[in-house]
């Protein structure tokens, strides 16, 4: 097979030589499968060219069909381009193992013979060792890139120690040029009398031998639990870490001049040559409120400082607002050039790199942090060799596109609909979040929505509605309704990088701040997704994790503030998605646990007083009735299943998918009787329908597997509700009596129900009203796009979000035509599941003394 979908555009202007590209493709089922043993069929069974010449790549599967043949496979490669050029390239894929592909066009090429055998990086660790150095070779000299990390912790200096080292195999096509180093460790006080700290890193060397790189991810962990008392998260609590001076230091030969590019600002003044000695400090974001409240302390002070970077040199000094520095380091032969660059570099204020001599310094905290428990944060940079890199790694990387249409023919995403994007809901959507004057890029400039802890983040610009004064209002969005998913989403539609800008700036974001890293508190917490910042409140000194002390009202009635992450904010599509698009592994482990968190939400930890307690509780209906073993028909409960359909695809375990039906047959039956469920009263139940979406969702999954067998009860109960759907569901606003607060969110909220009227006809599962179905919908996206028209709310964070999660299946013919070729018949087997005195006697069987003294001490405390 040949596919043409992929292509390449160089945006900033540059030619490149030899450029890296890095992207992943997803393939149809069975197209390229492995070997019994895990590996892949063949070196040769896949090529890619550029202009019909082969390129040197590497290819690692990252996800799979049921079938063991890869779903999403991501390539490394290098390609010339010119600037501002577009071209595409082409993938072959030889199913034939009789008719493999020349390898000598495939996987050798003269320019890579050569340089292997001129340079090499070589790592260089050993456990318990400091964590510095890698060894790089060029022309038989060694330059080495030693040093070490250093850090101030609450006032006493720590050196990194590696604990752990793990060299990442994967099966690959093609030739092994990429090879990852994962490294975990601690910090060890110099001054032995110092008290140690727990605070814990992980660091992610990727090295490419084919251009000499090397792409750091460090990351600084604080694991411990925190305190929370009343539920309430500020600034301040007594397992916080005080950081500053995190520092990398490296040296190689000496530098004799150093070059200096700027993308940020190429005009801003500061010459291209600079000299010894540099310091390079970016203070703040440098905007228009770069002392913004959002930057307040535990004490809620702001720290004073100028605005904007100061570059200071040997005579001069230079100020600006923001700088994205490449530093390139020239050493006295002029035969080996050391190009420096840290991602983000203002974005993440505050940061500083200062070089003299043999000595850079890379300062990832060069003033005060606090680091709160449970709290991380990843600093990425980039480290190249040779005398013509420059370009390639100062400008912005290649984009890389894949054709709508090929990912819609491949399935992997349910409901995908390249047509969508001509939609007028569409086109509301992309003015308001890209052009508008309330665009997400001007949202950040609102608040200053900047700096290690903030940047990526959402500003919830919809609580300001009840706002009565023109104050700077802090409100923070983390991913509800999964907008990370929503902007890669779009961006597979209509190829706007913008849209890839957003969803990785806010995937990194929630990796680090919105998750809630730890083992050491209460189960229904541990590695939880944190709310967004409570309602019609400003965040004062919670950050990111909703509750204040300093919050003087609730937000709805009498209801006191206070609590930690809830199943009900769980969001794991777009980190699936930004795991199958990037290959970050961290996407993956966090599905992972988030799926493990909200498991331990439902399902609780095993826990026997724990058992007892729900036992008692069990008529609130927060969680699941351990009697009965019915769920709450909620958007907990739904997202839930998606966190376990999400689970499934990134791991290919038809465990998850089979939870993930027991789940649905708890919630849902075709024996419910409707009309005593409430549902006419959207206040307190218009949730039900994004767990009918999450049944969607899992019955076009079930059939896509052809593992777990759609289950009739599940189809026939989906159906039913649909149909009273059909019948009773109106626009949310002609209830407005029955509605709290009266808003624009309620109509943002209709596009659920045409998005399960379009996937109902995707999945043809009620052919008899099928028509009806079309009316239905459409009645609802007409609504919908008059009503936001009129509207001055439609450029509100939350609105546009539900939009962004909601218009992919907004295309009926699409969905009509998708549905006749991708039929299955149904099976009626059931499951049978534990009943409450097996549930019992599991949990006598697996009694734990500690773990019932732990789960006591974490509530009592």
């Amino acid at each position: 097979m040949t596919i043409t979908a992929v292509t390449v555009t160089e945006p900033s202007g540059y030619a490149r030589k030899q450029q890296h590209l890095r992207f992943s493709l997803p393939l149809e089922a069975s197209l390229l499968k492995l070997e019994a043993s895990g590996t892949l069929a063949l070196q040769t069974c896949v090529r890619i060219s550029d202009n019909d010449n082969a390129l040197v790549f590497q290819a690692v599967p990252l996800t799979y069909w049921q079938d063991g043949s890869v779903k999403w496979l991501q390539f490394s490669t290098f390609v010339d381009i010119g600037a501002n050029e577009s071209k595409s390239l082409k993938i072959e894929i030889n199913t034939d193992e009789n008719d493999a592909f020349d390898e000598s066009n495939t996987i050798k090429s003269s320019r890579q013979d050569t340089l292997h055998q001129q340079s090499q990086i070589s790592p260089n660790f050993a456990p318990k060792g400091p964590l510095n150095l890698l060894q790089f070779n060029d022309n038989n000299e060694c330059v080495k890139l030693e040093g070490n990390c250093n850090i101030d912790i609450n006032g006493h200096k720590h050196t990194a120690i590696i604990d752990n080292i793990r060299h990442k195999q994967q099966a690959s096509i093609g030739t092994p040029f990429v090879s990852v180093v994962n490294l975990s460790g601690s910090f060890i006080p110099e001054d032995l009398s110092a008290p140690t700290s727990s605070i814990k890193f992980e660091c992610e060397y990727t090295i490419n031998q084919q251009n000499r790189h090397i792409a750091t991810a460090f990351t600084l962990h604080n694991p411990e639990a925190s305190e929370h008392p009343g539920g309430l998260w500020d600034l301040g609590d007594k397992n916080s870490v005080e950081v500053i001076d995190l520092c990398f230091h490296f040296v190689s030969k000496k530098t004799i001049s150093i070059d200096l590019t700027n993308t940020e600002d190429p005009e801003s003044g500061v010459p291209q040559k600079l000299e010894l000695p540099v310091i390079l400090s970016q203070l703040n974001s440098g905007g228009e409120k770069f002392d913004s409240i959002n930057h307040v302390d535990k004490h809620q002070r702001l720290s004073k400082t100028e605005k904007g970077y100061k570059l200071v040199t040997a005579n001069h000094e230079f100020r600006g607002q923001r700088i994205s520095p490449t530093f390139s380091l020239i050493s006295e032969s002029k035969q080996h050039i050391h190009h420096l660059k840290v991602q983000d570099f203002w974005q993440n204020f505050p940061k500083s790199i200062s070089i003299k001599d043999n000595e850079c310094i890379v300062n990832l905290f060069p003033s005060h942090i606090e680091l709160q428990p449970g709290e991380k944060k990843t600093h990425y940079f980039e480290q190249l060799f040779g005398t013509d890199a420059a370009t390639n790694i100062s400008q912005n990387s290649l984009i890389c596109a894949i054709k709508p249409d090929w990912i819609q023919k491949t399935g992997v995403l349910p409901f995908f609909s390249p047509t969508s994007i001509s939609h007028p809901l569409n086109n509301i959507v992309k003015e308001q979040a890209l052009e508008g004057s309330h665009n997400f890029f001007q949202k950040r400039e609102a608040i200053d929505e900047y700096g290690w802890r903030h940047f990526g983040d959402l500003y919830a610009d919809h609580e300001t509605s009840r706002q009565k004064d023109e104050n700077i209002f802090i409100s923070h969005y983390n991913n509800q309704y999964d907008p990370i998913f929503g902007f890669m989403q779009q961006y597979l539609k209509d190829n706007d990088i913008r849209w890839l800008n957003l969803a990785y700036d806010l995937a990194k974001h929630v990796l680090d701040i919105d998750i809630y890293h730890t083992n050491k508190d209460k189960a229904e917490y541990n590695n939880g997704l944190f709310w967004h910042t409570d309602h019609y409140n400003q965040a004062h000194t919670c950050t990111h994790r909703t509750f204040s002390k300093h919050q003087s009202e609730a937000a709805y009635g009498n209801q006191q503030g206070g609590g930690g992450p809830g199943g009900q904010h769980c969001y794991t599509s777009g980190l699936m998605l930004h795991y199958c698009m990037t290959g970050n592994l961290a996407s993956k482990q966090a599905v992972l646990k988030l799926t493990e968190w909200i498991t331990n939400v439902y399902e609780g930890s095993g826990s026997i007083f724990e058992f007892l307690l729900r036992f008692k509780n069990r008529h609130f209906g927060d969680y699941r009735n351990v009697v009965t073993n019915k769920y709450p028909f909620d958007r907990g409960s739904a997202n839930y299943v998606i966190a376990l359909l999400d689970s499934y695809y990134v791991s290919n375990d038809s465990n998850y998918l089979t939870r993930a039906r027991k789940v649905i047959e708890h919630t849902i039956s075709a024996d419910d009787l409707i009309e005593e469920r409430g549902l006419d009263n959207p206040e307190t139940t218009w949730f039900y329908i994004v767990f009918l979406q999450a049944c969607a969702r899992y019955i076009f999954v079930s059939r896509q597997s052809k593992l777990d067998q759609l289950d009739g009860n599940v189809l026939n109960a989906f159906c039913k509700y649909i149909e009273w759907m059909l019948e009773h569901e109106k626009p949310f606003l002609e209830s407005a009596e029955k509605l709290e607060f009266v808003n624009a969110t309620w109509v943002a909220q209709d596009t659920r129900k045409a998005w399960l009227y379009d996937a109902c006809l995707w999945l043809d599962i009620i052919p008899k009203q099928k028509q009806t179905l079309l009316q239905k919908s459409q009645f609802f996206k007409t609504y919908i796009v008059d009503y936001l028209n009129a509207s001055d709310e439609k450029h509100y964070t939350r609105i546009l979000v539900l939009l962004l999660q909601n218009v992919s299946a907004f295309e009926a013919n699409s969905a009509i035509e998708y549905s006749q070729k991708n039929t299955m018949p149904i099976n009626g087997q059931a499951i049978k599941y534990d009943t409450l005195t097996g549930n019992v006697f599991k949990l006598l069987k697996r009694f734990s003394l500690k773990r019932e003294v732990s789960w006591l001490k974490k509530r009592l405390r």
